[in-house]
């Protein structure tokens, strides 16, 4: 029985004694980790969710919130204890003065318009009209009330999208988030992503998500020297908009009302720049990533008879570049060139599919190049090809693997981290499995491990890139399942973690298994070797989100696709 199977049971539980609860909100509960966003304070001394809505006409602001703090008893990271008190104690009275009482599903999407308008479109049609500083008129088909409100601004999770406006003449952050709190997030944009040279500038994405899903995103200008009008589209609607002014540098964070109602389902994500046209590099995009359950899933070529993609990225030795384009709506086979620094690299003829993986030779560690992917002709139709796959990466790190008898690491964990790290950045790891040496049931201390094996079996010692793992069976610290010495040596108490993973309460109950554990703990000790790690007075302080994997091992971070916190990601730093 895996760990989600217990949340299930317990907020079965639940329901029973919280009347209006629905099934399908329990299961958005699960879904969602749990995580909720901010909180509009009513001066009537009532509180309700602003961006929190859940389509069941029995569902009100209290339970929502209640089951919110309540669910702190499973400890995840993404709600503060004192935020859920606080909103429990904020919204004691609202279910009895029924203050929202709809009367049939409602699901509310919002749409900043301007500073003095907010629009929202439901299955039933209301509004939200800014009457003045603080009072927003809300109407449905059974209820208008008049409420005098003070936003307070929290992370922006899930469910929604914030109540607030930017203004048009600052840059600011809209929202921050704790990088402690978050994964890793891919790299989208690598260093930077240019718009095209095009009248609606357009970089379109196409992304699965649902209804409480966020974007954020940075941008700022390159070689334009006017203002313009940035956008944000979710298929045809328009979310967001904003006037932005050269020489600045913005970071939004967006909501996005997809209408999945708990549901993942697949979406057109348009970032424009109105007008584009002026010059080539104008504006571009240095980071982009979604928020929640959702995820970027290819982008689309502009419609431009030389439809260009362009990217700053950075090289380093034996570089290589991955790539996969898929015809969509063209009907025709089209001419492919990869370019860096505009010279061309390779050509193709493309009919329908293209997957390929270049060697792009050897430089300087960390140097910056432009790399462009081109269609000829794209102007045919819109969205004609999409860019399924686009990676950049250099041997930055290889790990020299040796194991005791019956304890050989499973390929899936060494597979699984070696594209996380270039998925997500650009330096490639490579583990190499060389030899089957003799047992020990303990390694007692760092004297042994290097005297017995690291002389013996090492076969690249004094190498600046090549680290050294043995998997074993026990250390002699016994809750030790790995250890890393010097940021350079790394063994793996094998047989301990396959007893955390077989332990009747942890697999039977928590859904535990032992290539969960390996990846967990295998990561963790990698990067060790690359200064990923908090410490003081040299022990270490492990990560307070629970699903990092540089936090204890534990049900929350033991998973199929364990990951990096933003935060101990940031700190890597290869020889």
């Amino acid at each position: 029985m895996r760990k989600e199977t217990i949340y299930s049971l317990i907020l079965i539980f639940l329901l029973i004694h919280i009347n209006g609860l629905s099934l399908s909100y329990a299961n958005k509960l699960i879904l969602n980790n749990l995580r909720y966003t901010s909180v509009t304070k009513l001066d009537m001394n009532k509180s309700i969710s602003s961006s929190i809505y859940t389509g069941s006409k029995n569902i009100l602001p209290e339970n929502i919130l209640k089951e919110a703090a309540k669910a702190l008893n499973f400890s995840h990271p993404l709600i503060s204890q004192s935020d859920a008190k606080e909103d429990l104690n904020q919204i004691q009275t609202i279910h009895t003065k029924a203050l929202w009482n709809f009367s049939t599903d409602v699901r509310i999407i919002t749409d900043i318009k301007s500073e003095n308008e907010l629009t929202t479109s439901l299955y039933e049609k209301s509004t939200y009209e800014v009457e003045n500083n603080h009072t927003y008129t809300i109407q449905t088909k059974n209820t208008k009330q008049n409420i005098s409100t003070e936003i307070v601004e929290r992370p922006i999770y899930m469910y929604g999208t914030a109540l607030y406006v930017v203004p048009d003449d600052t840059s600011i952050s809209s929202t921050e988030v704790d990088d402690n709190l978050i994964p890793a997030p891919p790299q989208i944009v690598k260093e930077a992503h240019w718009f095209p040279k095009q009248s609606h500038a357009k970089l379109i994405y196409k992304i699965v998500a649902s209804d409480w899903s966020t974007l954020h995103v940075k941008l700022q200008s390159d070689q334009d020297i006017y203002a313009r009008y940035f956008r944000v589209y979710l298929g045809s609607l328009k979310v967001f908009e904003q006037i932005v002014y050269p020489g600045r540098t913005y970071d939004f964070t967006i909501g996005l009302p997809t209408g999945a109602s708990g549901f993942y389902t697949f979406h057109d994500l348009t970032l424009e720049i109105y007008s584009g046209g002026y010059t080539e590099f104008g504006w571009k995009i240095t980071s982009l990533w979604l928020q929640g359950p959702a995820a970027v899933i290819g982008e689309y070529f502009p419609r431009l008879s030389k439809a260009k993609l362009s990217w700053e990225v950075i090289y380093g030795p034996d570089t290589k570049l991955d790539f996969s384009i898929k015809r969509v709506n063209d009907k025709y086979s089209r001419y492919f060139t990869v370019y860096v620094d505009d010279q061309i690299v390779k050509d193709y003829t493309v009919y329908n599919q293209k997957q390929d993986t270049l060697s792009l030779g050897n430089y300087d560690k960390k140097s910056h190049h432009i790399v462009t992917l081109e269609i000829w002709s794209g102007s045919y139709v819109e969205k004609g090809w999409i860019l399924e796959l686009f990676r950049v990466h250099y041997a930055a790190l290889f790990v020299e693997i040796d194991y005791m008898p019956g304890h050989k690491p499973h390929e899936e964990t060494l597979n699984y981290i070696s594209e996380y790290y270039i998925n997500h950045g650009y330096e490639r790891v490579k583990f190499v499995v060389d030899d089957e040496v003799p047992a020990d049931d303990t390694i007692s201390d760092y004297n042994e491990f290097y005297n017995e094996y690291i002389k013996k079996y090492f076969d690249h010692l004094g190498k600046a890139k090549w680290k050294y793992c043995l998997f074993g069976q026990y250390y002699s610290i016994k809750d030790y399942l790995g250890v890393t010495f010097a940021k350079k040596y790394i063994f793996i108490a094998d047989q301990a973690c396959d007893n955390f993973a077989n332990n009747w309460f942890n697999h039977y109950i928590g859904g535990v298994t032992e290539v969960q554990v390996e990846k967990v703990v295998l990561m963790h000790e990698v990067g060790h070797t690359v200064h990923i790690g908090d410490f003081e007075d040299s022990t270490e302080i492990y990560c307070s989100n629970s699903f990092c994997v540089m936090a204890k091992v534990n049900w929350d971070n033991c998973d199929d696709s364990p990951y990096y916190c933003a935060h101990h990601w940031s700190q890597r730093k290869f020889p």
